[in-house]
């Protein structure tokens, strides 16, 4: 379930107009490496920061609290002033939490339970691809729909996800493992 940052990217790219990449400052991202485009457009473009100046990490997982500031900054930061969350675990001042606030005053997250955010969690696929489709919901993105999923472990996909990833896949932002 690692290497979210893929998803993340076929989003931004489906969802920009524009694009326009330049040279990403990463010694650990490779011209040659399929990403490499994609990671210059969002570090560009603000949207993905690495985790140092010269560090991307394109291996490491993604956060609960990183997918949600990257939909944010997708978005391009809205105010989150005024705007309150249910979640103990969700501190003021944190690089995350207008990110946190304005999401879920939108309906594009949810907590794992009613005052638990789970920022540092993991964020699985099933629970990016609901992000996405709601956020795609929110902006008003048409997502056209290319392919029918039929997932040999489709069974595991949780009710609540299954039709936001049918919707994901059809659009080609996700894919299945294999």
């Amino acid at each position: 379930m690692k290497k979210f940052i893929s998803i993340v990217l076929s989003v931004i790219m489906l969802m920009s107009a524009v694009i326009t990449v330049n040279a990403a400052s990463f010694k650990d991202v490779k011209s040659s490496d399929w990403f490499h485009s994609s990671v210059s457009y969002v570090a560009d473009k603000g949207i993905m920061q690495g985790t140092s100046s010269t560090k991307f990490e394109p291996g490491t997982s993604l956060s609960r609290a990183m997918g949600v500031t990257l939909i944010h900054r997708l978005a391009g930061t809205p105010s989150a002033s005024g705007m309150s969350i249910p979640f103990k675990d969700v501190k003021g001042g944190q690089w995350y939490t207008d990110a946190v606030k304005w999401a879920y005053s939108k309906g594009i997250v949810n907590g794992k339970s009613n005052t638990e955010f789970a920022t540092n969690a993991n964020i699985t696929r099933a629970e990016f691809a609901t992000i996405l489709n709601r956020f795609s919901n929110y902006m008003g993105y048409t997502l056209p729909n290319y392919r029918t999923a039929s997932f040999t472990d489709s069974w595991s996909i949780p009710s609540w996800a299954a039709s936001a990833v049918n919707t994901m896949y059809g659009a080609g932002i996700i894919n299945g493992k294999d």
